[in-house]
C-alpha cells in the first residue's frame, strides 16, 4: 500500500504487487507489515459516518477516499 522513500528510489511504485516489491528490494533491509483489514474497515466506516454527519452530498470512492460537499 505504501512505500518508503528508499523503496521508491529503488523503483517500487504505488500499486506495485508485494511479490514484485519483495523481489526488487534487499531482503536484509526490507520490512513488510501485514494489513489489519478489520481495523482499517472500522476506521473507514467511522470516517464516512463523520462525513455523512456534516454533508448529505457524499460519494464514497474507496475504503479510504470520499468526496463530499461542505459548502
Amino acid at each position: 500500500m505504501a512505500a518508503s522513500y528508499n523503496a521508491k528510489y529503488l523503483g517500487v511504485k504505488t500499486g506495485t504487487p508485494i511479490w514484485e516489491a519483495r523481489r526488487m528490494l534487499p531482503k536484509e533491509k526490507s520490512y513488510f507489515f501485514p494489513p489489519d483489514i478489520p481495523y482499517y474497515s472500522s476506521i473507514s466506516e467511522k470516517l464516512m459516518n463523520i462525513l455523512r454527519y456534516y454533508s448529505e452530498a457524499i460519494e464514497v470512492f474507496s475504503i479510504d477516499e470520499a468526496f463530499c460537499c461542505v459548502s
